[in-house]
């Protein structure tokens, strides 16, 4: 697996940053949206989208109006900017907050590199700051703005698909309007998703909810404090059976539940099976972990050997080049955890604890395999890249051979390749060109 290109886009300083963006993705995005809605491209339903933007979103009507004039003002672009009736697509993520003296949302982006745009901007329109992820040119997956008020999302399991927006642009429309988490629930309820997806929001001052958004206006509110790729209950049991929807919202609702829980658990889990997912060719690989602190405006990218850290105080446009498979995970010095090997053993203690005590039986495929990672962890020299294959041993269906994981013990920590790079935007990449936007999308 090639190293995957994250690149963060001060789209403050210029017109010619969206553009640079714009002509990055935009043939891609364009094969997708013009193979999938073919004779749908057209003045009428351009006409009509343009409308529903204007009625449910008109403060964006400002910033939609500039882009379209950056695309040359090119009517496929102009259409697909309004992300009205966009395809059917999904994503298998997880997200949870944590309600300290700091508040934290942290979340997983599951896809594949490929089909993620790798892209973090700072955007300074209508007067809000906001750092984002960045989805479909000018939407965001998760993001922040300078009143504090951080969302993130997830797949919300169901098929259907309604008359609506496609949620990133919602979350674009938040971040730029919103500065609490109950200004948010009133988007939410008054704006139609096209899809049913699952919205965490919490505010500086703490106050936080999970909205599991259907088609056709239908929401929930919930008090969740995680939330996987399902709502109040499993509709589409292929997909959950896949992506382990279950499983992931009962470890972390377990382990956010543990006195042990602290920012650097969390973040730690979130790192780790059953949380993270290296299924990249199957378009359900952790892509990235984010952590948004909105009290004091910072934000982090995290893998398993590094992280990344943006705030709005000193945002630039950077690169970092980052190898997501093979996990060398007995690299990471960056998420300041103390790597004296008595430390880092109680951690992955913690971790394993904090899963197995609130874990039902029939989640425990392999409870043998956790019995000798409590013996291994008794070792000093004990590694994060063994605890991490060590621990996925325990996920391993009933029939998998116990012995597996006394392999895994004398195996040598496989070297750190992550890479990073200072070079500008500008810099030429072609998996940035070539990406397949959507491969999984609905047909």
């Amino acid at each position: 697996m090639q190293p995957t290109l994250f690149r963060s886009i001060d789209l403050s300083t210029s017109d010619s940053a969206w553009t640079t963006l714009f002509k990055a993705f935009w043939p891609a995005y364009r094969s997708w949206f013009v193979g999938k809605k073919g004779a749908q491209i057209n003045r009428k339903e351009l006409a009509l989208a343009e409308q529903q933007l204007e009625h449910h979103m008109p403060e964006l009507m400002p910033i939609y109006h500039k882009l379209v004039q950056l695309t040359g003002n090119d009517p496929v672009a102009a259409q697909f900017l309004t992300l009205y009736r966009p395809p059917a697509y999904l994503i298998n993520c997880s997200q949870a907050v944590l309600q300290t003296e700091e508040p934290m949302l942290i979340r997983n982006y599951d896809l594949s590199p490929e089909l993620s745009e790798n892209t973090i901007t700072h955007s300074n329109w209508l007067g809000r700051k906001v750092i984002a992820t960045n989805e479909c040119l000018w939407g965001a997956d998760d993001g922040m703005n300078d009143a504090g008020l951080a969302l993130s999302l997830t797949f919300g399991g169901s098929q259907q698909v309604g008359d609506g927006f496609g949620i990133p642009l919602i979350m674009r429309y938040i971040l730029q309007t919103c500065t609490i988490t109950q200004q948010t629930i009133a988007v939410l309820k008054r704006i139609p998703s096209h899809m049913a997806y699952n919205v965490t929001v919490i505010d500086a001052q703490g106050d936080f909810a999970t909205i599991m958004v259907g088609v056709e206006g239908n929401i929930h509110v919930s008090q969740e404090c995680a939330i996987t790729n399902h709502q109040q209950q499993v509709v589409w049991s292929q997909q959950a059976q896949f992506s382990k929807t279950i499983e992931r919202k009962q470890f972390l609702d377990a382990f956010l539940k543990q006195p042990t829980c602290t920012p650097e658990t969390l973040t730690a889990a979130f790192l780790q099976t059953p949380l993270r997912s290296t299924q990249y060719d199957k378009s359900f690989g952790t892509v990235y972990t984010a952590v948004y602190q909105p009290k004091t405006g910072r934000m982090r990218y995290v893998w398993p050997d590094c992280e990344w850290s943006h705030s709005f105080d000193d945002f630039k446009n950077s690169d970092i080049s980052v190898q997501l498979l093979p996990t060398p995970l007995g690299t990471q010095t960056s998420v300041n955890y103390n790597t004296k090997a008595q430390h880092m053993t109680g951690l992955m203690h913690d971790i394993l604890q904090s899963m197995l005590q609130h874990t039902t039986p029939d989640l425990l495929p392999n409870p043998q395999a956790s019995v000798l990672l409590h013996e291994a962890l008794q070792n000093q020299d004990y590694e994060w890249i063994q605890f991490a294959n060590d621990f996925s041993r325990i996920w391993m269906p009933e029939n998998t051979q116990k012995t597996q994981i006394n392999d895994t013990l004398n195996d040598t920590p496989l070297p750190a390749t992550r890479q990073i790079s200072n070079e500008s935007f500008q810099t030429s990449n072609p998996s940035h060109t070539k990406i397949k936007r959507f491969a999984i999308a609905f047909h």
